[in-house]
């Protein structure tokens, strides 16, 4: 179920805020409009070969503040935003990015995004521009907008993505870029958590 604006306002008042900075105005009827924040993440124009199931590439990205002026992004260009706002989710709810329809009829596609029950953070999306033009993008304009759903149970303990070994991007606040493994864990660290994980659950 699709949660309404009466809905996200009241988990607002929870003890963790749904979404940090919260504005009124950014309130939609079943939805939020998140906002780009002050960082650009482009690739360099270096071409790479990169094993999806292997390290982690490295200086891949190039990172850029955004001025007053934005960034240019030409046609055909792929780069990943920062948000202003951190998502914070409980046990018994999704989200999902969504993009707008003002964006989208000047050709400017927005990355899908799923955010999975407890995921904490302030997650980069990705903007394509796949129109002819070169579009500027500043601080602060409503890029995206989030989409929050109640799920129709909450999912086992072990299962929340606050738990999982492999929540390479919980509590992100700086951009960590592609994380191919899961999150750095030693093969001890992992069989250590299974167990303690598994302790729990029997309680």
């Amino acid at each position: 179920m699709v949660l309404t604006e009466k809905e996200i306002r009241a988990l607002q008042q929870s003890e963790q805020p749904l979404i940090a900075p919260f504005c009124e105005d950014q309130l939609q009827a079943a939805s939020y409009d998140i906002t780009l924040g002050e960082r650009v993440i482009a690739f360099d124009k270096r071409t790479r070969t990169i094993d999806l199931s292997g390290q982690e590439p490295q200086e891949l990205y190039t990172p850029s503040l955004l001025g007053p002026e934005g960034y240019c992004l030409g046609p055909n260009e792929f780069v990943l935003v920062e948000l202003q706002e951190c998502l914070t989710l409980p046990a018994d709810c999704v989200a999902h990015i969504r993009p707008r329809s003002r964006f989208t009829r000047l050709g400017l596609l927005v990355s899908g995004q799923h955010f999975n029950p407890t995921y904490s953070g302030k997650v980069p999306i990705g903007v394509f521009n796949a129109s002819p033009n070169t579009l500027i993008l500043k601080q602060g304009i409503r890029l995206a907008q989030v989409v929050f759903e109640r799920l129709s149970q909450t999912p086992d303990e072990d299962k929340l993505y606050r738990n999982k070994v492999n929540a390479a991007y919980m509590n992100e606040e700086q951009f960590r870029g592609a994380v191919l493994k899961e999150a750095g864990w030693s093969d001890n660290v992992r069989t250590l958590y299974k167990s303690v994980m598994d302790s729990l659950t029997r309680e």
